[in-house]
Order: C-alpha cells, then sequence, then structure tokens
C-alpha cells in the first residue's frame, strides 16, 4: 500500500508498535482507508498538529494585559480560574456596578462605619478588585488572574484620599477571617510593620486565610524584617526588572507585574495604572488560583507553593528586590494539582481500659 502511494516508514515508536508514514498530502485520505481495511493493520490515523490547549479569553482589552500571559496565568485557567474562592480586598470600596465586577461580587463591610457601605471613595480599590478577579471570558472589558474568584469588599478608609488607619487594616482582616475569605488583599504600603496587622494576620491565617500585602512605593528599603503571616510584594516590569518606585527589603517574599496594568476603574471604565498596590493582587489572584486547584492545602502549603513555583529573579535564591522570583500561575496550579493533601486534624484519644474509678 505504502509503495503504490510512494509513501514509507519514516520512524517507529517501538513500544507501542507504531509506524509514523510520510505520503504526499494528496494520498493521506486514500492510504488511510486503504491501511484501515487492511486486517493486518490495527489502526491508521493522520498525524495532527495541535496547538497548546491555553485559554484566550474574548474580553477585547484582554491584549492590552501583557502581565497575565506573562505570568502564565493562561495556562492555570486549563485548570481553574479561582472557582469557589473568596477574595477580600481591603481597600477603598469597590464599585459594585462595574459590568467586570458585578457577577462576581459577594457582601463585604465598612470596618470604619460599621456599615455595609462599601461603595468607592475613591477609584483604587475598583482597580485593585478587578486585577483580582474581573469577569473574564464575557465579551467585556478586561480579564483578570482569578476570574472566576468571588469579590469581598471591605472598605478600611472613609476618606476621598484613600488614607487609611492601621486598626482599621487590622479590623478588615478580622472581619474576613470571620466572614470566610480565603485570601485577603491589602495594597497599602508601610502596613508591614505593624504588630496590630501583624496579629490580625496571624488571626486570618489561623482561621484558613492567606493575608497578601504591598510593599510600596518608596524605590526604598524600610528595613523592614519578615512577616511571617503576611506575603509581602514587590513590583516589577514587562522585562521582569524590578518596577523603579517599588521597596524592596528583607520583608519580599515574591515579586509580580505592577506596571502599566489595564483593570477596572471608576464608572465602569478602564484604565492603565502602576503600583505594588497591583502587584499585591496579582499576586493574590495567584494565591486564589493555587487554592482553588487544591482545596486540601493548608495556608503554610499554599505559600510554600506560590514560593517555590516562582520564576528565580536577580540573585539565586531568595533576594531582598524580588524575594523567592516573580509569580508564575501556571506552574503554581500545576504543583498544586500534584501536591498531596497533609493531614491537618489532631489525632483523637480514647482510653477505654483501665476505666475511670
Amino acid at each position: 500500500i505504502l509503495n503504490k502511494a510512494k509513501g514509507r516508514s519514516v520512524s517507529k515508536l517501538q513500544q507501542i508498535n507504531a509506524h509514523i508514514v510520510k505520503v504526499a498530502p494528496q494520498a493521506e485520505d486514500a492510504v488511510i482507508r486503504a491501511l484501515s481495511n487492511n486486517p493486518h493493520v490495527d489502526y491508521a490515523e493522520k498525524d495532527r498538529l495541535v496547538a497548546p490547549d491555553a485559554i484566550t479569553p474574548n474580553d477585547p482589552n484582554y491584549t492590552r494585559q501583557w502581565f497575565l500571559p506573562h505570568i502564565q496565568a493562561p495556562d492555570a485557567w486549563d485548570t481553574t480560574a479561582g472557582d469557589g474562592i473568596t477574595v477580600a480586598i481591603l481597600d477603598t470600596g469597590v464599585e459594585g456596578s462595574h459590568p467586570d465586577l458585578v457577577n462576581n461580587l459577594v457582601p463585604g463591610w465598612n470596618v470604619v462605619s460599621n456599615s455595609s457601605d462599601t461603595s468607592p471613595v475613591m477609584w483604587h480599590g475598583t482597580g485593585v478588585a478587578g486585577t483580582v478577579a474581573a469577569t473574564g471570558n464575557n465579551a467585556t472589558g478586561v480579564a483578570s488572574v482569578a476570574w472566576n474568584a468571588r469579590i469581598m469588599p471591605i472598605r478600611i478608609t472613609n476618606r476621598t484620599d484613600g488614607v487609611a488607619s492601621w486598626s482599621a487594616m487590622a479590623n478588615g482582616f478580622l472581619w474576613a477571617a470571620d466572614h470566610g475569605a480565603d485570601v485577603a488583599n491589602l495594597s497599602y504600603g508601610l502596613s508591614t510593620n505593624s504588630s496590630t496587622i501583624n496579629n490580625a494576620a496571624q488571626y486570618l491565617r489561623y482561621k484558613g486565610g492567606l493575608a497578601v500585602a504591598a510593599a510600596g512605593n518608596n524605590n526604598t528599603d524600610r528595613g523592614f524584617s519578615d512577616n511571617p503571616y503576611l506575603i509581602t510584594v514587590s513590583a516589577t516590569t514587562s522585562s521582569d526588572a524590578r518596577a523603579s518606585y517599588s521597596n524592596y527589603g528583607n520583608n519580599i517574599d515574591v515579586a509580580a507585574p505592577g506596571s502599566s496594568i489595564y483593570t477596572t476603574y471608576t464608572n465602569g471604565g478602564y484604565k492603565s495604572v502602576s503600583g505594588t498596590s497591583f502587584a499585591s493582587p496579582a499576586t493574590a489572584g495567584v494565591v486564589a488560583l493555587i487554592r482553588a486547584a487544591n482545596r486540601g492545602l493548608s495556608p503554610d502549603e499554599v505559600e510554600g507553593i506560590l514560593e517555590s513555583s516562582a520564576m528565580d529573579l536577580g540573585d539565586a535564591g531568595w533576594d531582598p528586590l524580588f524575594g523567592h522570583g516573580r509569580v508564575n500561575a501556571g506552574d503554581a496550579v500545576l504543583m498544586a494539582t500534584q501536591t498531596s493533601n497533609s493531614d491537618t486534624q489532631a489525632p483523637a484519644v480514647t482510653i477505654v481500659s483501665p476505666g475511670y474509678n
């Protein structure tokens, strides 16, 4: 059959006794039919070319979101887009009517007024929320890192300049912890050195959540020590360089894209913004993907995967500019799916004999 079609076997997959056959393109179908009808041939099929099965969302501004493919988010989306995960946004409030946010919002709280008013007093919180979980693949606006995650808006300020107190930030973490947040993002620099915030972040982790925070935009080392309960994030550019504004130091855990981040804005709009304020929610989004990929992971295991899957930049291993490296959503989710769940349930012992006298 091959001779008649001027074909030949060019190689063989020895273990499964399969030949790779080359024939003229116009003869492919005829040769497949002839081979399929031959009782000595098990099967015949075309050797097809297949593109990588990464999702490309249909949001019209996705092409402006360089940071999503840069952190290999499309590879992660093949497994999860953050389904079932709640991310608390401790910020200036979120525009709940925004077309790219409205479907992902869950009730939040205003810890300053002690009310349910989480409407925005400035644009910042809306931009942060969109970086984490703007609805993706909905033919509207932008995509995000974890586009199926739920957004829990927690307003920590009533000031139009967005300034918030440490106590309000801590209260935001506590409210998030008590209301089931899996991740909480705090895009405020100079917050990682507060004992009050540290204790609140520790409480969140005790309740099963993780806290992510921005390093700050002062281009300086503030001399902060590492905080074991806050994942502190520095900012990078599209060339994987440290952003010129980004703080650095011993408290940096990971780095993430923070420059020219196209995200949700006020009045249903969109805008390109920069700062560690947006590197932090990009990281919170990756944390959400890890958690969605394997709900059995402990908070410590989630952070371990986030850091060990990051792309090492700068000095080998941890360094004060990038921490453990720039986050990589694709590798993080793959690692999460391949990690067996640890037994976190304490053993119970009952003494049957001798009995109590």
